[in-house]
Formats: C-alpha cells, structure tokens, sequence
C-alpha cells in the first residue's frame, strides 16, 4: 500500500526511493557470481518492471551500486546492492516479484535451489553513506581461497 501523500502536496512531485537489498544464493558454486551480476543488471535495467507506484506515475532515473561476495565462513555467493530509483511520486519496489524473479532465473547459471531476498528502504542520507562502506567493506573472496 502506497502512503498517502500530505494535503496540498503534489502525489508526483519527482522523489528518490532506495533500498538496500541483499540475495543470497545459498549456494558455493561460482556459477551463482555471473548469475548474481546478470540478474542485478536486468533489475536495474528494466526498473519499471518491479517497482510500482500511483497511476500515472513513472521512472524518471535509476542509481544503482552493487557487489558479489564469497562469504568468508560458508562461501556462500551472495549479491549486496544499493538501488535509488528516482520516480514521480512514491515508488515501492515489489519485493515478492523480485524475490521471484531471482528464484526463477538463477538456476540457469549453476547449481542452486533457493535464494534468501532480503530489502530495505533506506529512509536518510546518514544511512545511505553506512550501507554504501559496508558493500564496499571488503574484498571479494577468491575462488583460489576456498
């Protein structure tokens, strides 16, 4: 459910939404770190596709920034993303459809069952900077180090 906007304020007046948003592949099969890149690249791509908003509004920009990880202890693969989607009005990102989309396609690049969605609205600029530094916290793991 979309938020109503407060009286004598314009319902489209150009607004930045973003997210930071993590998939999980729950797999160690190398496969999953194109898969991971392709799938964010469509997502970012073709926005329009999984966010909605009022009737009527659209799309204006999309800012995204993202890395594929190796965990260190379980070597799982898994996705962070920071995705700043500039629409006019409020536009909410359908997280099931994603999570779907995800579940769907990634079991094309390699050994895989299920993956873990997880996303959140991030809400101020303070925020925004931590999320940025931790996706960039560290560097990947190495096939050569598992």
């Amino acid at each position: 459910m979309l938020p109503t906007p407060k009286p004598g304020k314009d319902p489209y007046a150009p607004w930045d939404n973003a997210f930071f948003i993590t998939v999980n592949s729950n797999s160690t099969d190398l496969g999953m770190i194109q898969g991971l890149n392709n799938l964010w690249k469509y997502l970012t791509t073709h926005a329009s596709e999984f966010f909605y908003g009022r009737p009527g509004s659209r799309i204006l920009s999309v800012k995204q920034f993202a890395r594929v990880e190796i965990g260190s202890k379980h070597h799982m693969v898994h996705l962070h993303g920071n995705l700043v989607v500039r629409a006019t009005g409020i536009a909410m990102l359908d997280y099931n459809l994603v999570n779907e989309f995800f579940n769907i396609n990634l079991g094309v690049y390699g050994k895989f069952k299920r993956c873990n969605f997880q996303a959140k609205l991030i809400q101020n600029y303070n925020q925004q900077r931590l999320i940025e530094e931790y996706i960039e916290k560290s560097v990947q793991v190495t096939p050569e180090e598992i």
